[in-house]
């Protein structure tokens, strides 16, 4: 959330960029309810381009 919300996008934007349902997004920013797949974490580093995940 920090991320989008520094290079000033909506959730729609990053949603409409990841070619993914809105609603989809926004369970991404709730820790209770995101569960995305490793395609989909790659998918979001690039659009923020930054590391999400550590090895």
């Amino acid at each position: 959330k920090k991320s989008r919300e520094k290079q000033g996008l909506s959730q729609k934007q990053i949603a409409q960029k990841l070619n993914i349902a809105y609603q989809t997004y926004q369970k991404f920013e709730d820790p209770h309810k995101s569960n995305p797949t490793l395609k989909t974490i790659i998918r979001l580093e690039e659009v923020f381009h930054q590391n999400l995940i550590s090895v």
